[in-house]
């Protein structure tokens, strides 16, 4: 398993309720610490997004950052803010994308926002500037290998939620530098329960809000 510089899925989906989405539609990217699902499952087990299968953690590891070319160590950590997405399953003709959602993963939602998973994580990394970076990857359920970590690692149990994700880092908090001399960035500060961390600019024209009722069949053009 790599760590992704480009995208491998055309198509990423956020579930939510409408009036978050709408926030998100309109550029605000809104993110939680990975501790703020663990502290939520320690408080209530089976009943809080336990599709967070966040039990492994706590190594450093090597990666290629999603803004640059560069390499640099992602520590793994509680603090690093997250923001999880689903990669639907698809047919394509002629430049169009029909989802196929039969089986509703997702009860605890009412909504859907479809985007354009490429122009995403184009206006992700322009938003990102100089203050900001992140590690992209596709979620890993049940054993890897031991490059792959926290908050890229779930359960087995959850792989039916097939999740992308993206982890920032604060390009102002070099740590240290590890034994190869690479430096280890911090996770920029954020609220325990979240907050907007970046706006990415209006994605109107790249997405489509929905009920989720009305995914599965539906069409959505990438020009």
């Amino acid at each position: 398993m790599k760590f992704l510089t480009n995208q491998e899925t055309a198509i990423v989906i956020k579930f939510g309720c409408e009036e978050h989405l709408k926030k998100l539609q309109q550029g605000d990217l809104y993110v939680c610490p990975l501790k703020k699902y663990v502290e939520d499952e320690k408080l209530k087990p089976g009943i809080f997004d336990k599709s967070e299968g966040v039990s492994k953690y706590g190594k450093t590891i090597c990666i290629n950052m999603g803004k640059t070319t560069k390499t640099l160590t992602f520590k793994s950590s509680l603090d690093y803010p997250i923001f999880c997405l689903f990669k639907p399953n698809y047919n394509i003709y002629n430049g169009v994308y029909k989802i196929n959602y039969k089986k509703d993963i997702f009860p605890g939602y009412s909504h859907a926002i479809v985007m354009d998973a490429n122009k995403l994580y184009e206006k992700i990394s322009k938003s990102c500037g100089n203050k900001y970076t992140f590690a992209y990857h596709d979620v890993v359920y049940g054993k890897s290998s031991g490059l792959i970590m926290a908050p890229f690692q779930k359960n087995e149990e959850f792989k039916e939620q097939n999740e992308i994700r993206y982890a920032f880092f604060d390009l102002n908090k070099c740590r240290d530098k590890n034994s190869e001399g690479v430096d280890v960035y911090g996770a920029p500060t954020i609220d325990i329960n979240g907050e907007v961390l970046l706006n990415i600019e209006d994605l109107r024209e790249i997405s489509k809000l929905v009920r989720k009722e009305e995914l599965d069949g539906m069409e959505f053009r990438i020009d």
